[in-house]
This record gives C-alpha cells, sequence and structure tokens, in this order.
C-alpha cells in the first residue's frame, strides 16, 4: 500500500468515527430528551410530541396552578363574573391538543354561589378543572357548553329554572335548552341536573257563581201584657249560590332540555351524575 493510500485509508477512518461519535451523541440527546419528557414533562414541546406519539395525555404538559375564583353571594350573580378566558372557545381538534390547550387556562372555583345565565345567549365554561361548591348554575333556558378535564362536585347542580321562578303573566314557559357536558378526566362528587321546562302562565280565574235565593222570614214572636207566649222564630237558610264558571287554560309549560354527556369512562361518569328533565 502507497503512501497516498494510507494516508486515504485513513482519513476514511477519521470520517467514519466522527460520523460514529455525533450519530451517538444524537441518540443519547434524543434519549435523555425524551427520558425528561416522559419523567418530567419537559421541554415541553417533546412532551407533547411523546404524548401524541403513545396517544397518553400523561405525558402532557401539568396543568398551570392559576385559579379564578367567584365566591359566595347573598344574591344570585349574572354568569358574567365567569372570567371572559375560560368563556372562550377552544381552537385544538384532536382531543389530545383540547386536554393540552385546557391545562394551559385557570381551574374555575365556584364556591357557594348561584348564577344566572342570560337566556338569549348561548354560554360556555372551558377551564382545566372546574369546582362547584355548594353552588347553582341557572341556564335559565340558554345553551350551556361545559368542557373540562376535571370535574369535582361539592354539593353542586345545573338547573334550568329555580323552582322559586315565577312563571310567565301570559305567556307559555320557556324551554330548558341544552347542557353539554365534556369531562376529558376525572368526576368526582355528584352532580344535579335538572333541566325541567318553565311552567306556563296561570289560567284566568272563572266567573264568580250566582248569589243564592234569600231565606225565608222567621215567625214573628207573640206576647201577652206582662210575659212572651211564644217567641220568634229563626228566619229559613237562604238558597245555594250558582256555579261559578270554569277557569280558563294555562299556557304550556315549556319543553323539558337535552343533556349530552361526553367522558372518558362512560358507566362510571353515570354514577356521578343525577339527572332530571321534565316538560
Amino acid at each position: 500500500m502507497t503512501f497516498s493510500e494510507q494516508h486515504e485509508a485513513a482519513a476514511r477512518s477519521r470520517r467514519f468515527a466522527e460520523t460514529t461519535t455525533a450519530l451517538v451523541v444524537v441518540i443519547m440527546a434524543t434519549a435523555l430528551l425524551f427520558g425528561s419528557a416522559a419523567y418530567y414533562r419537559y421541554p415541553p414541546f417533546a412532551a407533547r410530541f411523546l404524548a401524541r406519539m403513545t396517544d397518553k395525555p400523561g405525558f402532557l404538559p401539568p396543568p398551570t396552578s392559576a385559579i379564578e375564583r367567584v365566591d359566595r353571594s347573598n344574591w344570585p350573580q349574572s354568569a358574567t363574573k365567569i372570567p371572559t378566558t375560560l368563556q372562550a372557545p377552544l381552537t385544538a381538534g384532536s382531543e389530545m391538543m383540547r386536554i393540552d390547550e385546557l391545562r394551559q387556562r385557570p381551574a374555575l372555583l365556584i364556591d357557594g354561589a348561584t348564577l344566572l345565565f342570560d337566556p338569549e345567549k348561548p354560554a360556555r365554561i372551558a377551564a382545566s378543572k372546574l369546582t362547584l361548591r355548594d353552588s347553582a348554575l341557572i341556564t335559565r333556558g340558554a345553551d350551556l357548553d361545559i368542557e373540562v378535564e376535571t370535574l369535582v362536585i361539592e354539593n353542586g347542580e345545573i338547573r334550568a329554572f329555580r323552582p322559586s321562578d315565577k312563571p310567565p303573566a301570559k305567556d307559555a314557559g320557556r324551554d330548558a335548552g341544552k347542557l353539554r357536558l365534556r369531562v376529558h378526566g376525572r368526576i368526582s362528587g355528584v352532580l344535579r341536573v335538572d333541566l325541567g321546562g318553565q311552567p306556563g302562565a296561570a289560567g284566568a280565574a272563572g266567573r264568580p257563581g250566582a248569589v243564592g235565593a234569600p231565606g225565608a222570614k222567621g215567625a214573628d214572636a207573640v206576647s201577652a201584657s206582662d210575659h212572651c207566649v211564644k217567641p220568634a222564630t229563626a228566619g229559613a237558610t237562604g238558597g245555594p249560590g250558582g256555579k261559578g264558571g270554569d277557569g280558563g287554560d294555562g299556557a304550556s309549560g315549556g319543553t323539558g332540555g337535552q343533556f349530552t354527556v361526553f367522558a372518558k369512562n362512560p358507566s362510571e361518569a353515570a354514577g356521578n351524575i343525577e339527572f332530571a328533565a321534565e316538560g
């Protein structure tokens, strides 16, 4: 082998060694990157990639620790108390990316409050976690869409109308609207849902009955000069009054609402929900 051939062989050997070393470094760096993503969910882009590849949301970056609150009040409050960031629609399409987007939003704690929604506008709550503690959401017939990763119920309910609400003076009652609940993860506690329609207006009162005939006059008393011979008698009972007119028909009650649940485990979710919807 000539000197030039030896020199070329040595150069090829060096290039092979350098390529092999670079490849080993890349493989080790990739392993470290995805090992960190798997165990520490960091860096976020690697964690998201791993979650998509495995279809396991557990690899996604953890939820934010921020919490938005709606606190106790002696009076019902408007649902506009819910921060607008938690009313905005999600932009992601796939379930995995929707969970990731929810985790980037604050949790919502409604504590001891009754929130009234605008009956003329559809409403939405989209948060990483929703907690209803001694609270009620009253839709008043509005369509409500709730999407969360975690739902915690501590004596909470969603109703179309409150039992104390007065029906309309003339018209039919409002329909209860639609409730769509989507929970990607865990449900804790029992959520009471009542989507009964609003009662309609009461019917008009019937006409009063005719006045009954007067009773006959009682007999006069008979008296002597020094004592009563025969006392006076009571008059006869008056005749019965006439039958009153029939009352008017009441207005129709509103139609019961539609409740749709999407859950990670539908059979388990059924044990966490009590549902009623009378029209």
